[in-house]
């Protein structure tokens, strides 16, 4: 609606400008989706045509994992969830469906072509799944009882799975949620949580979803920072760009102001939160500031990293101190040795010595800056 109200009102070459930059800074393929329609309708496709190309071509070079046995775990995973909420199917229950229609349907629902599958395999937190399908169920327009029953082919389907994979039974299609009527009735805190931070982004999703419309109950600041607190780097990367939209700008800053300044440093949960940084709003960016400049001279090159990357996203002018601010952290990290994230140790150079990945050091990205503003590393 925001996007189809800009070029209404706003001279096209302005709305353009305004479009290009919008979606040149979104993540969330879920979005860039609900942009298409309103993009083409104004004549302005060609904004967003590059990153819809760039989606699909991801998700081609996916279908080859998509079909293959590997999916087994997972796919028993989903349908143990849709059984936990509309019953297990009867033991004398016809199989032989080769198709799934209805559970297809369920998986349109949950997107789960779009987002990552194998956080569910080892089954860590099935009950968090459960509760998530069984309320994507209840905001869809599906026979429960029809759906029991064809569990039973599609059960039958996993454990025979051929190399073929599920792709020759469960087709891709887009399914609306009522994600409000899925949301209507109050999940508790610390479930919300969990789902939040599901290693799935299957899960996560739906869990941003119920969240917007209201699961919470008028608790959303503290089920976002709870679930801030404990985030892995994926989802805290996530919740970062979720927490403006659920909360609004100004509740965003704060809370994520004190988890910066108060949470613990833990290196990939914080490397998350910045990255995430680079794609919020300007507005809540600059608000940050000064923990973003802080966390330049944070000791773990990992963190400094990610907070160098969002201090180029700032855009911020040139002045004194600005500069001096570069200065003092290049310097700081011209003889400090790197943080290898994988092995959790420091390494003397760019290669760690276990793992043989490349570590990224801070000091090129400072200097970007550095150039950008006309000055050097050093006084």
């Amino acid at each position: 609606l925001a996007m189809s109200a800009l070029f209404e009102v706003t001279p096209r070459e302005e709305a353009l400008a305004v479009a290009k930059k919008f979606v040149s800074t979104q993540a969330q393929s879920a979005l860039l989706l609900e942009l298409e329609e309103p993009l083409a309708r104004n004549d302005a496709y060609s904004i967003i045509e590059p990153f819809v190309r760039k989606r699909k071509q991801l998700y081609e070079t996916m279908l080859p994992h998509f079909d293959s046995p590997e999916r087994r775990d997972e796919f028993l995973a989903l349908l143990d969830a849709i059984a936990a909420s509309v019953g297990a199917p009867d033991a004398n229950e016809d199989t032989s469906r080769y198709t799934l229609p209805l559970v297809s349907r369920v998986f349109g629902a949950l997107e789960v072509w779009h987002f990552d599958l194998e956080g569910l395999r080892d089954r860590k937190d099935q009950e968090t799944l459960a509760l998530v399908v069984d309320r994507a169920l209840r905001g869809m327009r599906i026979d429960r009882d029809a759906l029991r029953r064809e569990l039973a082919s599609a059960y039958y389907v996993a454990r025979a799975l051929t190399p073929r994979g599920i792709y020759a039974h469960v087709r891709e299609v887009a399914v609306a949620v009522n994600w409000h009527a899925a949301a209507a009735e109050p999940i508790d805190a610390r479930q919300l949580q969990r789902a939040l931070i599901h290693p799935s982004s299957v899960v996560r999703n739906a869990a941003f979803e119920l969240l917007a419309e209201g699961a919470a109950a008028g608790e959303e600041r503290d089920v976002l920072a709870g679930a801030l607190e404990e985030a892995p780097y994926g989802a805290a990367r996530v919740l970062v760009q979720v927490v403006p939209r659920v909360i609004g700008i100004d509740a965003a800053e704060a809370l994520i102001r004190e988890r910066l300044r108060n949470g613990s440093q833990r290196p990939w949960r914080l490397r998350g939160v910045f990255e995430g940084l680079a794609y919020v709003a300007a507005e809540l960016r600059n608000g940050l500031k000064a923990e973003i400049f802080t966390a330049l001279r944070a000791p773990n090159s990992m963190i400094v990293c990610a907070a160098a990357k969002t201090v180029a996203k700032l855009e911020h002018d040139c002045t004194a101190e600005f500069v001096a601010i570069l200065r003092e952290a290049a310097g700081f990290w011209q003889a400090r040795p790197l943080w290898c994230g994988w092995c959790e140790m420091e390494v003397a150079d760019q290669t760690c010595p276990k793992c043989k990945r490349e570590v990224e050091s801070p000091l090129p990205i400072l200097q970007r800056e550095l150039d950008r503003c006309g000055a050097s590393a050093a006084r």
